[in-house]
């Protein structure tokens, strides 16, 4: 049986964990959470243990009671993992307090300053105040949430909703709520809202869970995950386009690839989550398995990874009517997320090889090996009427033609879409000089020095003063 058939049987598993997960600190949107973490210390009931019974409806605490994980002969509700995740006891458990831990350590960095209870404000990594915090309307915005959770799980329990409806719409509840709460209160970690931390946690929590369903058993002292990558050069793809139609309809390609893989290894082989992507690839959390070993047949990591890289480059070949050619990387098992920037520098040096075959590039200690991808596309052929289109420069056109049909398809799309709403201009005209001139302005920010954590002087920690009187 492949590895992602298990992943696939565990599904339902993997997924009510991490929704678990979502919801571990849902008590931190109360108001009490604020109150007990000002200035002022205001004493109130804690966001987790059996505090949460009087923070949240009883309506929903009994939901949360309902809803069962059961994983390696270990079953926990929802309840479990939100009230009982500070005093672990059990696999499961110590596995999510763990995550929990691991991402406040990343999320907080050094905190100096509680925030008094009448100005408390969610700032931005590098300092700028966005928004102050309202009691009454975070109060407000709770007691919504909860009566859509409600609405939700009782829909999930009747089996009104399946597990991946579930998933997506409890997530945008929650997402609309907890990016408006705190997950650490302190300046200068008041960057951190609680949609932050509970998404990171939960991310690597369900690649801990997935790995767990595939037979490993990984040191919950010891927290670890790679990072999975489907790479290609998509601005070489979009840059193709002639036309501004046709440039968007490739942009849009992109986005369609990207959003096919997400629901494909997010929820279908829910091997972790999206914490990356960008119009040249998109970047998932992948289950923790020991490093390469010599024994093929036991080399879990690199057949998971090889699998999901097959199914990849069948969405992104179909995708892009095979004008796309991906490669796939894997990183080596890791604590820390700045891991990605080597994943991202590594893509940067394969991206611009025409044509490149499918392979996967798995890090294993200082080198990477190579593991190729079967491929077989279906390639055009003409015949001696027909030229090469000039946009894809891969399918044959006919000769009075200015391009090959899909090509063709794209540019006419958009004109399409324009008759339907006219409320946005599609004609350049409209938008260009006495001289029918226009200008393309195009923006690119590097942000490599951010991943790989060069540049976290920039990101706002403590002020001068702060640091003077700390340190005397």
């Amino acid at each position: 049986m492949r590895f992602l058939d298990i992943i696939k049987q565990n599904q339902k598993e993997i997924l009510i964990g991490e929704i678990g997960a979502m919801l571990h600190d849902i008590g931190k949107a109360h108001p009490d959470f604020i109150r007990s973490k000002s200035i002022e210390e205001i004493k109130g009931l804690p966001h987790h243990a059996r505090g949460i019974d009087k923070l949240l409806k009883p309506e929903l605490i009994e939901l949360f009671k309902n809803i069962k994980i059961n994983i390696d002969n270990e079953e926990k509700t929802i309840y479990d993992l939100i009230s009982l995740h500070h005093n672990a006891k059990g696999k499961i458990l110590k596995y999510l307090e763990s995550c929990d831990h691991l991402q406040s350590a990343d999320d907080k960095g050094i905190v100096r300053k509680k925030q008094p209870l009448d100005n408390v404000l969610i700032s931005s990594p590098f300092g700028f105040n966005k928004e102050k915090i309202d009691l009454a309307n975070q109060q407000k915005s709770l007691d919504d949430l909860q009566s859509n959770l409600i609405g939700l799980f009782q829909k999930y329990l009747n089996e009104s909703l399946d597990i991946k409806c579930f998933r997506k719409c409890l997530f945008n509840n929650l997402k609309t709520t907890f990016s408006h709460s705190l997950g650490e209160t302190r300046i200068s970690s008041n960057d951190v809202t609680l949609w932050d931390h509970t998404f990171s946690t939960a991310a690597v929590f369900k690649s801990i869970l997935c790995a767990i369903a595939l037979g490993e058993k990984p040191d919950s002292k010891e927290i670890k995950w790679s990072v999975l990558g489907f790479c290609w050069d998509g601005i070489g793809f979009i840059n193709k386009g002639r036309k501004i139609a046709d440039i968007l309809e490739r942009n849009k390609i992109i986005e369609k690839i990207k959003r096919e893989l997400e629901d494909k290894f997010e929820n279908e082989f829910p091997i972790g989550n999206v914490i990356y992507e960008d119009n040249n690839g998109i970047y998932f959390t992948f289950p923790p398995f020991p490093e390469l070993i010599e024994e093929l047949d036991k080399d879990k990591r690199k057949h998971v990874a090889k699998e999901c890289a097959e199914y990849g480059l069948k969405i992104i070949r179909e995708k892009s009517y095979n004008e796309i050619f991906p490669f796939f990387t894997l990183s080596k098992p890791s604590r820390a997320l700045t891991i990605i920037a080597d994943e991202l520098k590594f893509a940067s040096t394969k991206r611009n090889i025409p044509k490149m075959s499918p392979v996967l590039f798995i890090k294993d200690g200082e080198k990477r090996i190579e593991e190729k991808i079967d491929d077989n596309p279906d390639m055009p052929s003409s015949n001696n009427n027909e030229d090469i289109c000039p946009v894809c420069k891969l399918r044959p056109k006919e000769e009075k033609e200015e391009r090959c049909g899909i090509c063709k398809e794209r540019m006419l799309g958009r004109l399409t879409q324009w008759l339907n709403d006219r409320n946005n201009t599609i004609w350049t005209e409209e938008v260009a000089d006495k001289n029918n001139r226009l200008a393309l302005l195009t923006l690119n920010f590097d942000l490599d020095k951010w991943l790989d954590g060069t540049m976290v002087g920039t990101i706002f920690s403590q002020s001068f003063d702060d640091w003077c009187s700390c340190n005397k």
